[in-house]
């Protein structure tokens, strides 16, 4: 199984290798691609999922977008890049480098802006006679846990505003109050990950299944050779599993605009006994129950 340290082992020995610094350490030129990327991720993902209501790229936690994001590089932009100079290429260390930026852009901007942006305006938003949230749940709850009390205000994050524009002075008092913990709470999560990370990196030997695909996208061949493309896109095992979901969710997005049929990507339903179970083959079944040292890459 491929590791990370594997993915960023020198070239050959002795060898110099074609990477600006030698290829094996993350550099300020991957830190600027990374928080560009990360704005990306956390700003034009969001808002394509949000506002314009077409693929959740950030609303899973595969990080879906992340992962497009490096497929593009590694196709498309480091071969373009590596045509007019070889140096130039983002190297294996780089690569991974922009994107655990990126991925941790969408641990960021997803749990903020789909989920606590909501709750601390719900109470405001779905409070109605039947429920009677105005007068049992709202008078207790502090001015600075919500952004305001009214409702017409409320009703524009989630309906949006004709001007588009974002009411900063009602917002900012409220989330900065909410800053600290926020922070403390991504600190812990990060605290955890290190203690366990010795654990489950050196004891266990975890292999990450998750990770398997971007490790694949970023290393070089067998013996460190760099190439223009990655050795996974010269694989037609690779071209052969990707075409069948890239076919389902091409034509699911042009149903909305030609005249085809949906394809039901969700699942079976099977009835047992007057019960109703549901089948569904997703990523993690394939990621944890294939044996990628099976396939050859």
């Amino acid at each position: 199984m491929t590791t990370i340290a594997e993915a960023e082992r020198p070239t050959l020995e002795g060898a110099r290798s074609p990477y600006r610094g030698g290829g094996l350490t993350p550099t300020v030129r991957g830190l600027i691609i990374g928080i560009l990327g990360s704005l990306l991720v956390g700003g034009g993902f969001e808002y394509s999922h949000m506002v314009l209501r077409v693929s959740a790229l950030t609303g899973w936690h595969y990080t879906i977008g992340a992962n497009i994001m490096l497929f593009t590089i590694g196709l498309m932009f480091n071969p373009l890049v590596g045509l007019i100079r070889r140096e130039w290429m983002l190297s294996p260390a780089e690569m991974a480098q922009v994107y655990v930026m990126w991925t941790v852009g969408s641990a960021v901007s997803v749990p903020i802006v789909s989920y606590f942006l909501p709750h601390i305006t719900s109470m405001v938003y779905y409070a109605s006679a039947e429920n009677n949230w105005a007068f049992t749940v709202r008078p207790y709850i502090p001015d600075w846990v919500i952004p305001l009390h009214d409702f017409e205000v409320v009703k524009d994050f989630y309906e949006g505003r004709k001007d588009g524009a974002v009411p900063w002075d009602l917002w900012l008092p409220a989330l900065l109050m909410w800053a600290p913990m926020l922070m403390s709470l991504y600190v812990a999560m990060i605290s955890v990950m290190v203690i366990l990370r010795k654990q489950w990196v050196d004891h266990e030997r975890l292999v990450y299944p998750m990770m398997q695909l971007p490790i694949a996208m970023i290393q070089d061949d067998d013996k460190g050779i760099p190439g223009l493309v990655k050795p996974l896109f010269r694989n037609w095992i690779f071209w052969l599993g990707f075409a069948l979901p890239f076919i389902i969710y091409t034509n699911n997005h042009l149903v909305r605009y030609l005249p085809l049929e949906y394809i039901n990507p969700g699942g079976s339903y099977y009835y047992f006994y007057g019960e109703t179970i549901r089948v569904r083959m997703g990523i993690y079944d394939i990621l944890f129950a294939g044996n990628i040292d099976s396939i050859e890459l």
